[in-house]
């Protein structure tokens, strides 16, 4: 009777044994399964991030390498028409001596020689100015000449395969039509919607206001301010396109040494400093880092131009060069001042003017070009709101950032 019973007991208890294997089974399945899986979309992750990093050292590549040639076929374009000139201008000389106008051709010779004689005594804001005036026929001729390499690089593979490959031109002509009409994709109301809520989120997050100045007429030619030993300003400065970057510092006017303004900055989250020392009228001289890293300027980059009234224009240059490495690049300078308007800044409500400076310096990726609009108010002693925008033509890279006074302190 005993083995019956142990028989029975086990045909009792087996639901529950096969049950706890299954259970066990499944669990390890699942397990290796879910191990695999992620294995899979890691290796997938990492393929792709690869192919993104890629795919941007080719783009930093070819921007580099189009900007090289855009500007040496610029260059060469300029240097043939300058050439075409000036065999133009001996061609009209060759004539005069050869129908025996002498008289004309002396007075013709000594027009050139002037012209000669001024160009050797143009001083430096003579010729920046003048470099100045050429650079929108440039930048036509660079924007003209990408374009065109672009759609050339864009159309070379296709022309090539027509040739090499015996396509019909039919053929590419559907497929041009169908890629066509693919992208000629409408904007739904809902996602029209969504950009304007982001753009007045945006808007209304700051409480940086310009509006139009009210009240009786400013001095009209404002001079340079009256800096002293103490003069502090606690700023903050917000990175539009990365915005992680954006900070708050303080700067300290700590000496003051003829016309040498010596000033520290200092990053109110983790203490980094520099100090940048600038000239009475608050143009860049030097600037050092606690790291040990800086630049200097010479002469100073005028971003002021003292006295300051509605309407004055300027010119200036600048060379800096790099402490570390003795690099140097040339900064190009026009400023414009404007009008007086109401600015509203969280250190408070200012009557500034304000001033647009247009900037140009080339660095190891390009031509970098930007604009810096900003409102001077002279109880302030200083700016209180600079909206900054540039752009790397080389890469293409586009910056936007804001500078906004949050508190001061200007001894009288």
């Amino acid at each position: 009777m005993r083995p019956q019973r142990s028989v029975v007991g086990f045909l009792s208890r087996l639901p529950v044994i096969l049950s706890a294997v299954s259970k066990s089974t499944t669990r390890a399945v699942w397990q290796l399964f879910e191990r695999i899986a992620t294995i899979i979309w890691n290796g997938l992750r990492a393929v792709g991030d690869f192919i993104v990093s890629i795919a941007k050292w080719l783009w930093a590549t070819y921007c580099k390498l189009e900007f090289s040639v855009v500007q040496i076929t610029v260059n060469l374009l300029l240097a043939f028409w300058s050439i075409r000139l000036l065999l133009a201008l001996v061609a009209v000389a060759v004539s005069l001596a050869y129908f025996k106008l002498w008289i004309f051709l002396l007075i013709y010779l000594g027009v050139i020689a002037a012209a000669v004689f001024l160009y050797f005594k143009m001083d430096a804001e003579d010729e920046a100015r003048a470099t100045t005036e050429q650079e929108p026929l440039k930048n036509w001729i660079a924007s003209v000449l990408r374009w065109v390499f672009r759609i050339a690089i864009s159309f070379a593979p296709i022309i090539g395969f027509l040739i090499f490959g015996g396509v019909d031109i039919s053929t590419v002509k559907n497929i041009v039509t169908t890629a066509r009409d693919a992208a000629q994709v409408p904007t739904s109301d809902s996602n029209q919607k969504s950009v304007q809520n982001a753009r007045s989120q945006k808007s209304t997050k700051s409480p940086v206001q310009v509006s139009a100045a009210s009240g009786p007429k400013a001095e009209a030619n404002l001079g340079p301010p009256q800096i002293r030993v103490g003069d502090s300003y606690v700023f903050e400065s917000r990175n539009v396109t990365q915005p992680g970057l954006s900070y708050t510092a303080e700067r300290v006017v700590v000496g003051i040494n003829g016309d040498k303004v010596s000033t520290t900055m200092r990053i109110l989250t983790n203490g980094y400093t520099w100090k940048i020392d600038f000239d009475s009228h608050w143009n860049v001289i030097s600037s050092r880092s606690q790291s040990g890293e800086g630049s200097d300027h010479s002469p100073p980059i005028r971003y002021f131009d003292f006295p300051l009234r509605t309407g004055k224009k300027w010119i200036a240059s600048s060379t800096e060069r790099n402490i570390k490495t003795g690099k140097t690049r040339l900064h190009k300078i026009s400023g414009t001042i404007g009008e007086w308007e109401e600015i509203t800044v969280p250190a408070g409500r200012f009557r500034g003017l304000r001033v647009t400076l247009n900037t140009e310096f080339e660095d190891e990726n390009g031509l970098v070009s930007a604009e810096d609009v900003s409102w001077y108010v002279p109880e302030v002693k200083r700016t209180v709101l600079s909206r900054i925008k540039s752009l790397n033509r080389g890469t293409q890279e586009r910056r936007e950032q804001e500078i906004v006074l949050v508190s001061y302190k200007a001894n009288q």
